[in-house]
């Protein structure tokens, strides 16, 4: 139940896109969301799907739960890897689901002649292009389309019902380890804290369970 809402937000944007069959399409951020954009491609079709990430547990989860490769932004050669998967053309698919400057940047170059660019990460900074981004954007002839919440039109719309379907039928899988830590409800206090405490690095979502 508590990866319903990220589920049907991750389908809410790879839904508008149903032309994804036989594609190649990459996430950027290997975060709750953006495991769930690939596994939603997926089931719809896509040919190659990797995900590009920093976090290797991430990156690992997204293989686990079927990710055709997965890319660390920390090597040095990620785009001649991605040349290499997708035979020198780039993505037609590109999700964003990060929310950081220096991600979009990634979506961009990463990104096909006329590709989709799907921006789902909230952004917290100013994003400032220099003319060579500008120019990229211009050049590849590129679509933007930002996307926001689980919900489509007519209110609710039906990425909920689909998410449901998906869990009951076990195409949409799950994994505990999405999760960061859990902690019983009565033990509340302790999971806003881990948000607080500089030593803590959450990586994911936290969990709050009933119980005693």
């Amino acid at each position: 139940g508590a990866l319903f809402e990220p589920a049907s937000v991750a389908l809410h944007a790879v839904k508008k896109y149903i032309s994804v069959q036989k594609k190649n399409a990459a996430i950027i951020g290997g975060g709750t969301i953006g495991l769930f954009v690939m596994q939603w491609l997926k089931i719809f079709g896509c040919t190659n799907v990797v995900v590009f990430g920093r976090d290797k547990e991430h990156l690992q989860l997204a293989k686990d739960l079927g990710a055709d490769y997965t890319i660390s932004t920390h090597d040095e050669n990620i785009y001649d890897q991605a040349k290499e998967i997708t035979s020198g053309k780039g993505f037609e698919y590109v999700y964003e689901a990060a929310g950081k400057p220096e991600t979009l940047n990634y979506a961009l170059k990463l990104a096909a002649k006329q590709a989709k660019i799907c921006l789902l990460g909230t952004q917290s900074n100013d994003i400032n292009f220099n003319y060579n981004i500008w120019n990229l954007i211009n050049r590849k002839e590129l679509n933007l389309e930002g996307f926001w919440m689980s919900y489509s039109r007519t209110f609710p719309g039906e990425e909920w019902n689909i998410t449901k379907e998906g869990f009951e039928k076990g195409s949409l899988k799950f994994n505990k380890k999405v999760f960061y830590k859990e902690f019983l409800m009565k033990d509340a206090v302790k999971a806003f804290e881990c948000f607080t405490n500089p030593n803590e690095h959450v990586r994911g979502r936290i969990l709050l369970k009933a119980g005693q």
